[in-house]
């Protein structure tokens, strides 16, 4: 899949037009393959201001705020995982998740799979598992989409 593809898929969500920061430095050696560059196209046409990145941010070769995007298996909720563990170690859980999402809103929106998991989040979640003595841990649902 090419990275027109994928940004193509990416902005098929319509969260994906949020805050994005769009390039439009045609001269730029690395445009074909930036997800920032390939997002101009799907711009809605009233969106006459926003997040831009300027020219010179290419220098030396490389661009500071060059972007591919990519296919991730996200992990949704966690409700699953809370039910096998032990009541003991429920509020550990908890506490120590919620630390590491931040905030106990950001903990919730995890745990109810209203917010997807990167890979490297789901690797820290079971890692806390599987060093409190529990294996073969599963996320409520797993789902393949276009990340960066």
């Amino acid at each position: 899949m090419t990275q027109a593809d994928l940004v193509r898929l990416y902005f098929n969500k319509e969260s994906a037009y949020n805050s994005w920061d769009y390039c439009f430095n045609q001269q730029c050696p690395l445009a074909q393959e930036c997800a920032h560059y390939l997002s101009v196209t799907y711009k809605k046409p009233e969106q006459t201001k926003g997040y831009a990145i300027y020219p010179d941010a290419y220098h030396d070769n490389k661009c500071e705020h060059f972007l591919q995007l990519q296919m991730m298996k996200m992990a949704y909720g966690f409700t699953n995982i809370l039910e096998e563990l032990k009541r003991k170690d429920e509020a550990t859980f908890r506490i120590h998740m919620t630390s590491y999402f931040g905030s106990k809103t950001s903990y919730y929106r995890y745990k109810l799979g209203q917010t997807g998991l990167v890979p490297e989040q789901q690797q820290y979640v079971l890692k806390w598992c599987q060093q409190h003595g529990y294996t073969n841990m599963r996320f409520d649902r797993y789902a393949e989409e276009v990340n960066y």
